[in-house]
């Protein structure tokens, strides 16, 4: 359970110590704050990413040196430290120099308004969804996915300098050893994601199912055929147009795609449903709870659905949610809650 949360020149923020002393934090302000920043340093301990932005520079307060985001755990003390392209990392003190061995010592789950991309976006999203969350749960995973863009890589330029058949065969044999690995892994984890969203958007949106598919460019069950099928169009383009970075999840409500038929309302729950179903695949295959971190999950809801969604909240570990007003969370969520009120610096 964090207790702590220290931030040094990050987004908004010159200097801000928070005490989280509650299982539920409220984080509550208007917009432009800093509610989203504090979640974001959460997520950067967890992930070492932003949730906004691919470059970790873009943390860093305008015109300030450096970053710095602490948070302290009842077990351990984590520490980041940006400066423009650079991160110094830190557990307990000890310098950590390589960011596969801190991150997923913080275990948490995001849901963001950005969350609706997931439905909506292209299958890249989808794709960073399932590597992010995976290599999170098992850092094998991590390791098979940077030897398998390794890999990828040399195959590209193969194709690239070479029409030698022969030789970007024997590329494809390394490549497809270390795809298949993550594509079993990610039919596995949408197979477990799935258990678990029947039972929850069920209790979300009655009379509505979802589930996920994953859509592989190859035939696992014979990879290797799938490369010979089109060596020739990808020696013509260059690149590999078949594997793990082509694949997508499908998405579906009541047997239609999501995306297209489902209304607004209906796309933010499938999203909100997906995340509590992953908080609730980390208990089974971790058994412990992450920190569930909600931005601004509640403005968009009906009473009915606030209602239903309060059900997997109550009583549950650590949250930290944020809002523009209290008037927007359900009063049973305010009453047992830490309220931490954001407002302008002088």
């Amino acid at each position: 359970m964090i207790k702590r949360i220290a931030l040094n020149n990050f987004r908004c923020f010159d200097s801000i110590n928070l005490s989280t002393t509650e299982d539920l934090s409220i984080l509550v302000g208007r917009n432009a704050l800093g509610k989203t920043s504090v979640l974001e340093a959460i997520y950067l301990i967890s992930t070492l990413k932003s949730i906004k932005s691919s470059s970790l520079d873009d943390l860093i307060k305008e015109n300030a040196p450096f970053a710095k985001v602490l948070i302290e755990t009842d077990k351990d003390m984590y520490q980041v430290v940006l400066t423009k392209g650079h991160k110094s990392l830190s557990i307990n003190n000890n310098p950590i120099k390589k960011s596969s061995e801190f991150i997923a010592n913080l275990h948490t789950v995001l849901f963001s308004p950005s969350d609706l991309d997931l439905i909506t976006g292209s299958p890249r999203i989808r794709r960073n969804f399932l590597d992010r969350e995976l290599s999170m749960l098992n850092k094998k995973y991590l390791d098979c996915a940077v030897n398998a863009k390794f890999f990828l890589k040399q195959r590209n330029e193969a194709l690239k300098k070479t029409s030698d058949k022969n030789m970007i065969k024997l590329l494809t044999n390394s490549f497809v050893e270390q795809e298949l690995l993550l594509i079993k892994s990610r039919i596995k984890f949408i197979n477990l994601l799935n258990e678990k969203i029947k039972e929850v958007h069920s209790q979300i949106a009655k009379n509505e199912n979802v589930y996920l598919k994953y859509v592989s460019t190859i035939d696992i069950n014979n990879p290797l055929a799938s490369y010979e099928k089109v060596i020739n169009k990808d020696i013509i383009l260059h690149t590999t147009t078949l594997g793990y970075h082509r694949d997508d999840i499908e998405i579906y409500l009541n047997d239609h795609l999501a995306n297209g038929y489902c209304s607004e309302g209906q796309i933010r729950n499938i999203a909100i449903s997906i995340k509590i179903a992953l908080v609730m695949v980390y208990e089974s295959y971790l058994h412990e709870s992450p920190i569930l971190l909600l931005d601004d999950v509640f403005s968009e809801l009906d009473k009915s659905r606030k209602s239903n969604l309060i059900r997997f909240l109550k009583d549950r570990p650590q949250t930290f949610i944020t809002t523009t007003s209290l008037e927007e969370i359900p009063e049973e969520l305010v009453k047992n809650a830490s309220i931490i009120q954001l407002e302008k610096e002088n």
